[in-house]
């Protein structure tokens, strides 16, 4: 469960920079 948490965060940092 922790993982998935993890990777769903770094997808949407990764989102945020394309955004930036």
């Amino acid at each position: 469960m922790l993982k998935i948490q993890v990777l769903k965060y770094k997808f949407v940092c990764i989102e945020y920079s394309a955004v930036l």
